[in-house]
């Protein structure tokens, strides 16, 4: 789940996806019932239906990151493949000349970490954005910047 953008994002991810999990014991119980043995075709149906949502939800969740991807290359030009042009973690700043290129001459870098996957120089691959700071780094950036604690 780290790999979800700033700390909202995450854990409104982590809600869904723990609700999401707990759920599927509720819903077993019912769509398996006892008279429906040995074959419990009910139920396997369901899963079977269910299976079948999941493959075209990841289907279309890959198509739409491609478009938002070329549409990103198109609009910003290619990210490097280590990120590095685009994310804070890897070097001292965003120079003016990056900060141009991505729109974000007005932002301060905390803003700019705080973007996550909102950033327009991050791509998508199967459905998790792809940048660096998207993990514990922007943790240690936040840190950084955090002024609760001076």
């Amino acid at each position: 789940m780290s790999s979800y953008g700033p700390m909202y994002t995450r854990a409104a991810a982590m809600g869904l996806l723990f609700t999401t999990g707990n759920s599927a014991g509720i819903i077993s119980s019912n769509v398996y019932p006892a008279r429906t043995a040995p074959r419990f075709v009910e139920g396997h149906s369901i899963a079977i239906g269910f299976s079948g949502l999941a493959i075209v939800c990841a289907l279309m969740l890959m198509y739409a990151n491609s478009r938002e991807n070329a549409r990103r290359d198109r609009e910003y030009g290619k990210m490097a493949l280590d990120g590095s042009d685009a994310n804070p973690a890897k070097m001292k700043g965003l120079s003016e000349e990056k900060r141009k290129r991505w729109g974000l001459q007005d932002l301060s870098e905390l803003e700019i970490i705080e973007l996550g996957d909102r950033h327009p120089g991050g791509w998508y691959y199967n459905g998790v954005p792809n940048l660096g700071y998207m993990t514990d780094e922007w943790s240690t950036l936040r840190q950084r910047f955090d002024t609760s604690s001076e």
